[in-house]
């Protein structure tokens, strides 16, 4: 059984066949919109395609586990976002049918699904490697950065205080000095 599921998973039809799951997937997670009800049509047509394609997803880990056994399938990095997802996905489908309010912020954890995508390509996973790595970079230069904004909303409180009537980009207090001063250098809603 152990090498029959051993020829299956390493197949590059399975890979297709998987891929091709995942394009599905993506399409039904964007048909999806903010305001659906889980009784209309709409609703219950994705909570089934989620269900299927978790499933799918679930019998993929289950069968590349016996497979290959659970150290060497989990000891690759491919896998291991592959396992992650599948976990969230159930504990996902768990929760939703609780149908619980609370959950529903939770939804947002569906938004990973697309990452297995990434890790089909050898390309892809030069990428995502490659974002990956830089993620500490990109703190450092955050916190750089927060500093930066840090000094000059101080300065900008000691000598641009004053009471802004109608403004709400304003240099008051510390906290709305530096709101204002990531709207000004991201221009976002800053008219």
């Amino acid at each position: 059984l152990r090498l029959h599921l051993y020829s299956i998973v390493t197949s590059r039809w399975f890979d297709y066949l998987m891929f091709f799951f995942i394009v599905l997937n993506c399409i039904a997670m964007a048909y999806e919109y903010p305001h659906m009800s889980s009784q209309n049509l709409d609703g219950e047509i994705l909570f089934w395609s989620d269900m299927v394609f978790t499933v799918c997803f679930a019998i993929e880990a289950m069968m590349k586990v016996v497979a290959f056994g659970f150290r060497p399938y989990i000891s690759y990095s491919q896998n291991q976002v592959d396992f992650t997802i599948v976990l969230t996905s159930l504990v996902m489908l768990m929760l939703d049918t609780m149908d619980l309010e609370i959950i529903k912020a939770l939804r947002v954890l569906r938004a990973i699904k697309p990452l297995r995508a990434l890790t089909r390509s050898a390309g892809m996973q030069l990428i995502f490697k490659s974002l990956t790595l830089s993620l500490a970079a990109m703190g450092n230069v955050s916190i750089v950065v927060m500093l930066f904004f840090l000094i000059f909303a101080i300065l900008g409180v000691q000598n641009v205080a004053r009471v802004w009537s109608n403004q709400p980009y304003n240099f008051d207090h510390l906290g709305l000095a530096m709101v204002s001063l990531f709207v000004t250098a991201t221009l976002n809603g800053y008219t």
